[in-house]
């Protein structure tokens, strides 16, 4: 997900005017070719096909620059939008406003901290709320478009990209340096000292910029909480975090999503308990009937006991050997589980590891000391666990060794002949593209690998459908096409294609390819095609480059 916002007060038509330039020569010029989206009937979303030429209502008040998927890829996201005309760009922001002209944009009012995964917010207008790609190539066209605008109307623009890494960052800007011939910064959301020093004198307290930066990076809880305890303060982090997991209740997930990276980012047992303390504390200062019920389900045996549970008396070099199987590093890093997280760790295929190591003594005090009156059940349960796991280490060890030994790892001649070709073709492709090109050439290709074997994977799909034409299986829906004449096989086709359930993407001079085409045979073949139900994404993708080139139709007419 992508948030990119605008602090549209200081923004002028001339400053517009000087960006607009700049966006078109990135979309004109970047290294994997876009296509944008059109209907056949205005914008209507039930007709939306692709096409090659980027530009919308040229020469007029309207006109904009538009694109949606790349070429190589196959893949895209939600529309994307830019228009010549500044007054016309504002029209489409869709969320959000500027709270406060005088603040900076990476400021907003304080608001309490929910983990819910609602829309970031910025002291500026959004653009499109935010974009989601699913891993389509273009939203490196996006950061491009992101960063050249910070860099240009600095404090003017945000963007906010909680899912890109640096990495990503680094190689976007690295060919903006190479396009322009200039040097560019990164942006500001990659450098959280810059943004800290942004708002670090805009709010009453400490505990609310702490505030402000956790709704800024989400998904990053264990670096928010080492980083604001580094830069803003040990005692209005305990603070904030204390609070949020009192809005919680104890040992659910929402608790443990802010309990567990603050148990792997302060590695100790004291920090541990003195956060769930404070929390309490928080419940008892406003002791309603509501509050009290929270306090009641405060188990601090039940912490023990995971931790236990989760190895905190194993060394670490004991634990090593626990990183050859699914463990909790992600979740803890993150603050929250996804599906694929909980499933894991509720089927036991995901091993849990206690970021903490103790020995016996410390684990026991440290329980004890806050909370004194059920010492006797703390002794019972470390006890209890240490009886039952006394040879789990060196079983454990043994059996990951007899694992190691019965699957020795083999490697496959012919799949590693595949890979060298694959490879040297793609070499030998990335050489048509600048250095500074390759990345965005090379993670299109990952996400369509047969790019390269079009032919390949064309000749397979030609396979397959002659032996469709000429089976019993479709012979009803074959006899019927043959009894068609021309007009209603085009008439056939076009409605097929204007299906959005299809999601067809042709040509836009298919309609007249077809019109002008005197082979009934190809015809036939096409309606085939467009009614075949595809789950294949190879063959999905030489359908979509032969509705794009009907130079592939002359195998048909043979």
């Amino acid at each position: 997900m992508l948030q990119l916002f605008f602090k549209c007060s200081v923004i002028k038509p001339n400053d517009w005017a000087f960006a607009y330039q700049k966006i078109e020569s990135i979309i004109s010029n970047f290294p994997v070719k876009l296509l944008r989206l059109e209907s056949y009937d205005g914008f209507s979303r039930n007709q939306d096909k692709l096409h090659e030429d980027l530009y919308l209502d040229k020469g007029t008040e309207n006109e904009q620059i538009s694109f949606y998927i790349d070429w190589i890829s196959f893949s895209g996201g939600k529309n994307i939008n830019f228009y010549k005309n500044w007054h016309k760009q504002i029209e489409e922001f869709e969320e959000g406003h500027e709270f406060d002209s005088s603040k900076p944009i990476t400021w907003t009012p304080n608001i309490p901290f929910k983990n819910d995964g609602s829309l970031l917010e910025a002291n500026g207008k959004s653009y499109k709320s935010h974009i989601e790609y699913s891993g389509s190539v273009s939203q490196y066209t996006f950061l491009a478009i992101a960063i050249m605008l910070e860099n240009v109307l600095p404090l003017k623009v945000l963007l906010v990209s909680p899912e890109n890494d640096e990495h990503d960052i680094q190689e976007t800007i690295n060919w903006l340096n190479g396009h322009f011939n200039q040097s560019f910064d990164l942006p500001l959301y990659f450098d959280k000292k810059q943004v800290l020093a942004t708002i670090f004198n805009k709010y009453d307290s400490k505990k609310d910029i702490v505030c402000r930066m956790e709704h800024l990076y989400r998904k990053q809880y264990m670096r928010n909480m080492a980083f604001s305890i580094e830069n803003i303060g040990y005692e209005p982090s305990l603070q904030f975090y204390a609070e949020v997991l009192s809005d919680n209740n104890f040992n659910t997930f929402g608790f443990n999503d802010v309990l567990n990276p603050w148990m792997a980012m302060t590695q100790d047992i004291e920090k541990t308990l003195d956060l769930i303390a404070t929390s309490k504390k928080i419940l008892l200062s406003d002791p309603s009937e509501y509050n009290l019920k929270k306090l009641e389900g405060y188990n601090l045996s039940e912490l023990l006991t995971k931790m236990l549970n989760s190895f905190i008396l194993w060394t670490p070099q004991q634990r090593e050997a626990l990183s050859h199987f699914y463990t909790n590093d992600e979740a803890l890093e993150k603050g929250r589980e996804d599906i694929w997280d909980s499933i894991f760790r509720i089927t036991g295929n995901r091993v849990d590891i206690c970021p903490i190591y103790a020995s016996e003594t410390e684990l026991f005090e440290s329980f004890m000391y806050h909370d004194p009156k059920n010492g006797l059940l703390y002794r019972n349960i470390i006890d209890k666990w240490i009886l039952n796991n006394q040879d789990a280490y060196q079983n454990f060890y043994q059996k990951l060794l007899e694992t190691e030994n019965k699957h020795p790892t083999k490697n496959d001649e012919n799949d590693e002949l595949t890979k060298t070709q694959n490879d040297a073709n793609k070499d030998e492709f990335l050489q048509k593209f600048k250095q500074h090109e390759h990345f965005f050439v090379q993670q299109a290709l990952l996400a369509n690998p047969y790019y390269l074997n079009i032919e390949e994977s064309i000749e397979k799909l030609m396979e397959r459908l002659n032996n469709m034409y000429n089976s019993d299986t479709h012979h009803e829906f074959v006899a019927n096409l043959k009894l068609m004449t021309k007009e209603e096989k085009v008439r056939l086709i076009n409605a097929r294609l204007k299906e959005i359930r299809m999601g067809h993407s042709s040509h836009y001079e298919f309609i007249t390819w077809i019109e002008e085409e005197l082979s009934e045979k190809v015809l036939d073949y096409l309606c085939l095609l467009l009614f075949w139900k595809m789950y294949n994404k190879e063959l999905a993708y030489a359908r979509f480059r032969i509705l794009w080139d009907k130079t592939y139709w002359d195998s048909w007419r043979m």
